[in-house]
C-alpha cells in the first residue's frame, strides 16, 4: 500500500467536461482511494475464491479501519480542482 501514495497525485479528467482534472477522484467522480478499499473488503470476504497469501497483523487492520474511515469522510467533501 506504501506506492498508492503516488497515484493520488496523479490529475484524472472527471465528469463530462474533460479538460477539468483532479488528483484524488476516479474518472466517475467517486475518491480512488475508497475503490481501493472497498475491493480489499470485498476480497477479503470472498473466502470462496480467495485466499489471503498473509495475515494481516494488529497493525495493519487498525491502518486499515482508519483508512476507511477516513475514505468515508472524504466521500462526504465535494473535491474541487485546484
Amino acid at each position: 500500500m506504501g506506492c498508492l501514495s503516488d497515484l493520488g497525485h496523479q490529475p484524472v479528467a472527471v465528469g463530462e467536461d474533460k479538460s477539468a482534472k483532479k488528483a484524488g477522484q476516479a474518472t466517475d467522480g467517486g475518491v480512488w482511494i475508497a475503490k481501493v478499499l472497498s475491493t480489499i473488503e470485498q476480497l477479503e470476504a470472498d473466502k470462496k475464491h480467495v485466499e489471503l497469501a498473509i495475515d494481516f497483523d494488529e497493525d495493519e487492520v487498525a491502518l486499515l479501519k482508519k483508512a476507511k474511515e477516513t475514505a468515508e469522510e472524504l466521500g462526504k467533501v465535494r473535491l474541487i480542482a485546484c
